[in-house]
């Protein structure tokens, strides 16, 4: 069941379920869900963990318990342009997770290529899962789209 986004977050219009605090533990809103972690924002994320330097610690594993693909307008030119900031390596390595083959070398001149990385950077929201460090072994969880690597008080 899905509320609505229409008011803040203590009493949204049109939810059932009361007191709304952000999201439902048994309900999810629709407007959270929209929010949902792209494979772009996984390629840019690093592990903050304890002891973990920023090589140590990117890229991130990625497992994902649920995602949604959602169709957005492909224009090549953008496409290539992104690319010149994403690490290829790390984007195959999380669009596998998500059952997406991309060749193992990235050729910008290929069209089609360019359409899959497409789908793969722009097209796949991750809602639920979670993100692992590969040094340390920290799970990070994304819940409702939103990736949280906060750590906790004793990992200071």
């Amino acid at each position: 069941q899905l509320c609505t986004f229409a008011q803040p977050a203590r009493s949204r219009a049109g939810c059932s379920k009361a007191p709304h605090v952000a999201y439902h533990r048994w309900y999810r809103c629709d407007a959270f869900v929209r929010a949902a972690m792209r494979l772009l924002t996984h390629n840019m994320l690093v592990s903050n963990a304890k002891g973990v330097s920023e090589a140590e610690g990117y890229p991130l594993a990625l497992e994902v318990t649920e995602h949604r693909r959602e169709e957005t307008e492909f224009d090549v030119e953008t496409t290539r342009k992104t690319m010149e900031t994403v690490r290829y390596d790390a984007l195959r390595g999380a669009a596998r997770a998500v059952a997406i083959d991309l060749p193992e070398v990235y050729d910008g001149d290929d069209e089609d290529v360019l359409r899959r990385v497409h789908e793969a950077l722009c097209d796949v929201h991750i809602i639920e899962g979670c993100l692992v460090c590969p040094k340390s072994g920290r799970r990070f969880p994304i819940n409702n789209g939103i990736p949280n690597l906060l750590l906790h008080e004793d990992e200071l």
